[in-house]
């Protein structure tokens, strides 16, 4: 199966999941008016689709006739450069370790306007390379007035690279999947990005079943998306912190569980 085929916005444009992807867009859309065209893809666990969401993201900027570099910033399970076959390319560890021109770690893909640098390849621990410090100029050097990033890295239970690398970007959209929803889990995540500086600007609600109604509203400039795709790639990151006993899921419960804290 070729990497067009698991966009949804190309093989299904007029289906509720591609529309929930466009209102996804035009929320972040603001962000775009203000200059922000930096965004962090991340989630609390893995296997909530983060990935993918970040792939259909990036294909609905690019629909907007602007240039999307989608990057694969999970380091340690690598994902988008696997399904976009691009695993054996440079990419951003070669960047972080040995500097050198961005703009040849980013490569063609055969969607219009969008773009991939996959992660590319390193001996160093990830955290390591994320603390020379060269991130942000390398964002800087592919992002432009009618090109944006779309910035996928590790779950937050995981390891800290995404807190590391969302100091580089204008914004974290928190994906978050009702199988996985802990509560106070996810907002002690939420709290530790706003801690670190990271704007959250939304939550998109992944692998959600469309006939079940889930309550809540956004949370900063998100809103509910009830029509989650199952992307979902599974675990695999080592060291990831254990789930706690699980509890009923709705973004109104993530924002009231961070208001407690």
């Amino acid at each position: 199966m070729s990497i067009v085929d698991r966009l949804i916005l190309l093989t299904e444009p007029n289906s509720n999941v591609a529309e929930s992807y466009r209102s996804l867009r035009a929320a972040l859309s603001r962000s775009l008016a203000k200059g922000k065209r930096k965004f962090l893809i991340v989630s609390s666990w893995g296997g909530e689709g983060k990935s993918m969401v970040s792939a259909n993201l990036a294909v609905a900027f690019s629909q907007l006739l602007m240039d999307v570099v989608l990057i694969d910033g999970d380091l340690r399970r690598p994902t988008l450069s696997r399904v976009f076959e691009r695993e054996e390319l440079p990419g951003l560890m070669d960047l972080l370790e040995n500097g050198g021109d961005p703009a040849k770690c980013v490569y063609e893909t055969p969607v219009e306007r969008l773009f991939v640098m996959p992660a590319g390849h390193s001996k160093q621990n990830p955290g390591n390379l994320l603390g020379k410090g060269k991130l942000p100029g390398v964002l800087d050097a592919i992002t432009g007035e009618d090109c944006c990033v779309v910035l996928d890295t590790s779950p937050l239970s995981a390891c800290s690279d995404a807190l590391l690398m969302g100091a580089a970007t204008d914004g974290a959209v928190m994906v978050v999947s009702p199988e996985k929803w802990q509560g106070e889990a996810e907002a002690h995540f939420t709290q530790d990005l706003e801690d670190h500086g990271i704007d959250v600007l939304g939550v998109v609600l992944n692998n959600a079943d469309p006939r079940e109604k889930t309550p809540g509203a956004g949370y900063g400039y998100g809103y509910g998306y009830g029509y989650g795709y199952g992307y979902g790639y599974g675990q695999g990151y080592g060291q990831e912190h254990k789930e706690p006993k699980k509890k009923k899921f709705s973004i109104s419960n993530l924002l009231s569980s961070k208001k407690k804290n």
